[in-house]
């Protein structure tokens, strides 16, 4: 089913909620490269999210494809490389053209081993206070050369991607990102709401009139029967939204998809 027939019949309710996540799921298992996709960023700790969200981008890919003829898509907050990698693998099993935009540091943030070292930081730092409660510690690695992983796993290119390398709060990323306008935007950096709101006021006017804007972990607010539905931060960021010409047209889990009107 094409994303404007769910866009259509789609109520913000638990029942469909519900209904969302089990037929996208079921959607990510029957289709192979979309489920080989999730199996193997499962198996290897590459990400995230939910099953469904794999069915969900075919959706969006695909209605933006045929709304603009080629897709300029943009993820805050890369991690690994699961969605910017899935974007890849969608478009060259559809034959879409596709620019993809990745702004992330590239780079760990790493928690404390010490347990005094965390509990002095707890009272000195509001940031640090802010990373606890956000879930923004990630391990040290070398992400440039995970994404470069994951792409070359599913015979795509990460050399291919735009890459503003650094955090989205950077001036210099803000100068930077004003020369592009997007199609498509995923919102997945930092979940303050400090930070998650930046991201919305910085970010969402790039986004172009019936382009599609993807808040992650943003469903704190919905009825439905998943047990996990996002942080404070980004729920209340995506209040903002509507405000910016933007309307919720579906929800799946914790993923938000708004429409620039």
């Amino acid at each position: 089913m094409a994303l404007k027939l769910w866009e259509e019949k789609y109520l913000n309710t638990k029942e469909i909620n519900d209904l969302v996540h089990d037929s996208f799921t079921h959607e990510t298992n029957n289709i192979a490269y979309l489920k080989s996709h999730r199996d193997w960023v499962e198996e290897n700790k590459f990400g995230f999210g939910e099953r469904a969200f794999h069915y969900m981008w075919v959706l969006i890919l695909d209605d933006i494809n045929n709304c603009f003829g080629k897709i300029n898509a943009c993820e805050i907050g890369v991690y690994k490389g699961q969605i910017i990698s899935l974007w890849s693998l969608i478009a060259k099993n559809c034959n879409y053209a596709i620019d993809i935009t990745a702004i992330s540091p590239f780079e760990g943030n790493v928690l404390p081993v010490s347990k005094i070292s965390r509990k002095i930081k707890q009272l000195i730092s509001k940031k640090f206070r802010n990373d606890l409660t956000s879930a923004n510690f990630y391990g040290d690695a070398n992400y440039s050369q995970l994404c470069t992983n994951i792409f070359e796993k599913f015979s795509c290119n990460f050399e291919e991607v735009t890459k503003l390398v650094g955090y989205s709060t950077d001036p210099d990323i803000i100068a930077q990102s004003k020369n592009h306008r997007f199609n498509i935007l995923y919102i997945d950096g930092d979940h303050s709401f400090d930070v998650s709101r930046s991201d919305v006021e910085n970010y969402a006017p790039l986004v172009v009139p019936n382009g599609i804007l993807v808040m992650d972990d943003a469903s704190m607010d919905l009825e439905m029967s998943a047990p996990y539905k996002g942080l404070p931060g980004p729920s209340k960021s995506a209040k903002l939204l509507s405000e910016m010409g933007f309307e919720n047209i579906l929800n799946v889990n914790h993923n938000r998809v708004f429409r620039k009107l």
